[in-house]
Parts: structure tokens; sequence; C-alpha cells
């Protein structure tokens, strides 16, 4: 199963890896009646993401994958970069977990030839308003990238005991913000208008970025079970 908060770009065909992709709503996932590959688009935030989870029936999944974008919190961390994290927390409660898929999905990107990074991920429920509060959230968190869905999705899998990882394409640099009202206040227009332009040009490429480190995982999970 992929969760996506952001659509990824998988083959016309209707198949990935072998494959057959199925998108829908998260409480269709129970008429599926033969194995494939879900996609399941989750929403925005934390909120979002909890009402997904429960929407969910209780079915058999093998294993997940969070997909779609993150934000990078070290300066290091390129856009374009396939972010796999070890482990993921939640900002507000400051629980944490650790995500069995991550050393799988960092290999797949690496024989796929694809830029990825590894590291931990902090998921908080807003966009974050300034390159301080940036700064401040990698300095108490010790993440170096961040989400608005992924605290959330990867404790509801792990209640049903279903192997999750993530793997989101990097979209905003540490020292570029996404625009909103309380950035725009922050740095200034022209600041924020122009890193939202740069940001929105990568989101075709960095969603195709997505796909194909899905198709590349899939290809390693059927060739251990062949």
């Amino acid at each position: 199963m992929a969760l996506e908060s952001a659509p990824l770009r998988l083959d016309a065909t209707g198949r990935c890896a072998g494959f057959a992709v199925r998108t829908l709503a998260p409480e269709r996932v129970g008429a599926l009646r033969e194995p494939a590959l879900v996609r399941v688009r989750t929403g925005v935030g934390l909120a979002s993401a909890r009402r997904c989870i429960a929407r969910l029936p209780e079915v058999a999944i093998e294993a997940a994958v969070l997909g779609g974008f993150a934000g990078a919190l070290a300066p290091e961390l390129a856009p374009g970069t396939i972010f796999v994290a070890d482990t993921v927390l939640d900002a507000a409660s400051g629980a944490e977990l650790a995500l069995p898929l991550a050393g799988a999905l960092e290999a797949a990107a690496r024989r796929a030839g694809l830029p990825v990074a590894r590291g931990a991920l902090v998921t908080i429920d807003e966009v974050v308003k300034s390159f301080e509060a940036k700064r401040a959230l990698q300095a108490r968190s010790g993440a170096i990238a961040v989400d608005m869905e992924s605290a959330a999705l990867a404790a509801g899998l792990a209640a049903r005991a279903v192997p999750a990882g993530v793997a989101r394409v990097v979209l905003d640099a540490a020292d570029e913000l996404v625009p909103g009202a309380e950035s725009l206040r922050a740095v200034g227009a022209w600041r924020v208008l122009a890193d939202g332009v740069r940001i929105a040009r990568r989101l075709r490429p960095c969603a195709r970025i997505s796909a194909r480190l899905l198709e590349a995982w899939l290809c390693d999970a059927g060739s251990e079970t062949a």
C-alpha cells in the first residue's frame, strides 16, 4: 500500500513493477479481491492522516510506504532527494517511532540510482512560518526533514502491526519557505513568492522521483518472493 499526501505518477497501464495498481478511498480498500498495490490519498495534515487511518478497514496489508513530499531542515538536504526516515517524531506529543522498512527503501533507491538521504523526520501540524522556526525545529527535534502526516500514519499502521516506511521527496530546501500568510509577514512577500515559484516548478519532477522509488522497492520485494 502507498499512502500519499501528494499524487504519484505511476505507469499509465495501471501496473507498477508487475503489480496491479488500484487508487482507492481508504474505506474501499476492503473491496479488493486480488493482491494489488493500493494507492490511498491521505489529504494534508495530521487530522486528515488520522481520518485516513480510521477509515481503513481491517484487511491484510503486507506493507505500507508513506510517500509524497517533505521539507528540508538540514542545509545539506537538497530538493529532489528521496528522504528515507529511520524514525518519525510527533512534534506535539514527543512520541517517536522506528520505521522497519527504512533499510529496504534506502537500498531500493540506491540500486535505482536515485539521490537518497536517511535520518529522522519530525511531523508538525502547520507549515513552518519562518527560517528561525525551521532552525528551532531542527535543534529541538534533531530531525533533518519535516512533514505534516507521517507520525499519525505510522502510529496508526503500527497499531495494526503493518510494517511501514517513509520515503518522501524533498520539495523545499532549508533556506526556502512554503508560501503562507504567516511566512509572508515573517520574511516579506517577494522572498516567499520567489521560493513558491521555485517549489511549484519542482512538483512534477519530484512526484516522478517518488514514483520511481516506489517501483524500485516493489521490484525488490517481488524478487525476494520469486
